[in-house]
């Protein structure tokens, strides 16, 4: 089992805070808190996904805590493999693409707590998830946000029939 730290930085430029996304990625534990990321924008071009702040794969605890997106793709992705998420208090914004979603491989992420964030629901949505897995979600005390200007708007969620535990 391994452990990444990434804590207190300032990012510019990429487009990936955290990504693990290699096909053999053995289990392990991500910290990634504190960090303010600028990231370059998504290509319009197909195939193309963007980045994110955290993407992770094959991740058995996510600890992503106070970080600030000031332009990028999205906030936090998660692949196949990933088991727990904790999500506090980021400001995701910026995002562009979206707040939270599975990368391109599906998602499977079965338990997230995910309070006190800002999500911009970019060209997207708000918080993508997985249906079969969604009764393990709570969103709670989070703010929505649209557009460039950051109008707080209703969650935007996908699929919208999940069983996330939602409250304000």
């Amino acid at each position: 089992m391994a452990l990444t730290c990434f804590i207190g930085n300032s990012v510019c430029g990429g487009r990936q805070g955290e990504s693990s996304q290699t096909e053999n990625t053995s289990p392990y534990t991500i910290n990634f808190s504190g960090n303010r990321l600028t990231f370059y924008q998504p290509f319009d071009q197909y195939g193309d996904y963007p980045g994110a702040v955290v993407s992770v794969r094959s991740c058995t605890a996510a600890n992503v805590c106070g970080n600030t997106l000031v332009s990028g793709g999205s906030g936090f992705m998660s692949g196949p493999g990933c088991t727990n998420a904790l999500i506090l208090t980021n400001d995701f914004s910026g995002a562009t693409y979206r707040g939270i979603g599975y990368n391109f491989t599906g998602g499977t992420l079965q338990s997230a707590s995910v309070f006190t964030n800002i999500f911009n629901e970019g060209v997207s949505f708000h918080v993508e998830l997985d249906f079969t897995h969604s009764f393990g979600w709570f969103l709670n005390q989070n703010t929505y946000v649209a557009g460039t200007n950051k109008t707080v708007v209703p969650p935007f969620l996908d699929p919208a029939s999940s069983a996330v535990h939602l409250s304000n």
